[in-house]
């Protein structure tokens, strides 16, 4: 029954619904939040009701405190998720309690959200992944002087995913303290390793125009991406255009097997997090999707979010799209 009830309520069903109407008007919008929450809380009281000892009752409170936070129902959600922290014997659901817990005292007390996080990140109990996510959320609470050494920490902790965002939010304040690049500005070099196992470094893009497409499969047009660069690289291609995709998930890559089947007309990056690709240290991206459009003389002339379309046939319609069609046929003199 509960397996029923995550496919339905879970944390994936969240995301499915956010990608599904995030193109509705606001108040409509909230309206269906509103509507999908409410069922959710319902489902799982009753579930609770009727299960209250079953295995998965810890982790249908956890979801639940989760829910209630986004009324601000804070009280019951505190009360929920220390029961949980303090009996359950699964380590995993107890550092999500942990976390949730964190994300509600963000809300009602920043301080004591700051003394949790810490004390996740300094427990001798807990793996390094659980800790460098409690150094990049504390990090995200203090300021730049406070935040640096906290990423630091996190950032030198065993390799996993969080100590790599550490690592590249400690970048990001790095670029942001020495200025970001700028349109006009020459782009930076990198060594990257492709899906198709080529090395390929800026020098296989010299005399050419270039988008790094930097994208998530957690993103709301993550389903399009597929679709919106195959269509972008193909049209210009006889022109001297070309794509780098890179996702930031992590391993597997995502389109591996699109590109071992020779349906992937651009260049994906395979490895994104191997030592901390140099095209997001370099980069440091804001969240995706964010993109860095590159003229035939090396020069940056477009950087953020490309506002990708919903259809193919609107690309020449965005603002994304102009730029590269001015860069491939008038930049550096071409007609």
């Amino acid at each position: 029954m509960f397996a029923r009830l995550l496919d339905e309520f879970g944390p994936d069903a969240e995301l499915r619904f956010v990608r599904a109407y995030s193109h509705l008007e606001r108040t409509e919008f909230a309206r269906l939040s509103t509507e999908f929450l409410q069922n959710r809380e319902s489902a799982l009281r009753r579930f609770l009701a009727q299960f209250d000892a079953a295995a998965e009752a810890h982790r249908a409170r956890v979801l639940l405190a989760h829910t209630l936070g986004y009324r601000e129902a804070t009280a019951e959600a505190e009360s929920l998720l220390k029961m949980v922290i303090l009996t359950t014997p699964d380590a995993e659901l107890g550092n999500e309690a942990r976390f949730t817990l964190t994300q509600l005292y963000r809300k009602t007390d920043p301080i004591q959200a700051r003394i949790l996080l810490r004390e996740i990140a300094s427990s001798s109990r807990l793996d390094d992944a659980s800790k460098a996510r409690a150094c990049l959320e504390l990090a995200g609470l203090l300021d730049r002087k406070a935040a640096v050494p906290v990423l630091r920490e996190g950032g030198a902790l065993a390799d996993n995913s969080f100590a790599r965002r550490c690592r590249l939010q400690l970048a990001r304040l790095t670029l942001r303290e020495e200025g970001r690049l700028q349109p006009g500005q020459p782009a930076r070099p990198f060594r990257v390793k492709a899906v198709d196992g080529r090395v390929l470094t800026e020098l296989d893009f010299a005399g050419k125009v270039y988008l790094i497409y930097f994208w998530s499969r957690h993103m709301p047009t993550a389903e399009g991406v597929q679709t919106y660069l195959g269509a972008l690289r193909q049209n210009f291609a006889d022109e001297g255009f070309e794509i780098l995709g890179v996702n930031l998930d992590g391993e597997p890559p995502p389109l591996a097997a699109a590109a071992a089947e020779g349906r992937l007309p651009w260049c994906e990056v395979g490895d994104p997090w191997g030592a901390l690709t140099e095209l997001v240290l370099r980069y440091a991206p804001d969240p995706p999707p964010f993109c860095i459009l590159i003229d035939r003389a090396g020069l940056i002339r477009f950087e953020g979010d490309p506002e990708a379309p919903e259809a193919a046939t609107r690309y020449a319609e965005t603002p994304l799209w102009k730029r590269v069609l001015l860069s491939v046929r008038t930049l550096e003199g071409t007609a």
